[in-house]
């Protein structure tokens, strides 16, 4: 938002902040919704929520409102805490009661590594694509030429950040179809007895 709509860092923080307080919510019920469906069902909902609110994401323009930009985000908090908390309660749930300490500690260290990773490739992706974007002039017939680059730097990030976001949607799509090898609720308590 503050490189591409020249938005404050104000008006981004309070463009996530509607997100931030769906996840604190989400993040307090997800354990009520695993014991009610199971942590299948709850991954499947929450992983198509995800797919579809980054497929926004990838034909985003400079035109996207921030209040849609806002709605959207918040909606993608819903699929993440979804598809991602009922998932980690039931990957404890699998280890002995002597073993969680290790199971958290494991499950922290994955998370910021493969969160490290997965910035990189992201910001890789980005910088890649808008370097080696080539504008189609014809798009631009009509404008001042101060206008005109001013329209190829928006566009250009634009490339950029709809090439991260095809990225982030394809390793979202492959999340959603793993999401099918998780234990329904019935096999989980079957296997508990």
């Amino acid at each position: 938002m503050q490189n591409l709509l020249h938005r404050s860092a104000l008006d981004s923080g309070l463009t996530l902040l509607p997100g931030a307080i769906v996840m604190a919510f989400m993040s307090m019920t997800s354990g009520a919704l695993y014991e009610k469906f199971g942590p299948r069902n709850l991954a499947l909902v929450g992983m198509a929520i995800v797919v579809i609110t980054t497929a926004y994401f990838v034909v985003m323009d400079e035109q996207t409102s921030t209040i849609m930009l806002a709605t959207v985000y918040a909606i993608r908090m819903v699929g993440i805490a979804l598809g991602l908390i009922p998932v980690m309660t039931h990957t404890m749930n699998q280890l002995k009661p002597e073993m969680n300490a290790h199971g958290s500690s494991m499950t922290n260290t994955v998370q910021q590594i493969a969160g490290s990773i997965g910035t990189a490739a992201l910001i890789t992706i980005l910088s890649h694509a808008s370097k080696n974007f080539s504008p189609t002039m014809s798009d631009y017939n009509g404008m001042n030429k101060i206008d005109m680059m001013n329209q190829i730097k928006v566009d250009t990030m634009l490339h950029g950040y709809h090439a991260g976001f095809l990225f982030a949607l394809l390793i979202t799509v492959v999340s959603f179809f793993c999401s099918f090898m998780l234990q329904g609720k019935k096999k989980e308590v079957d296997s508990r007895q």
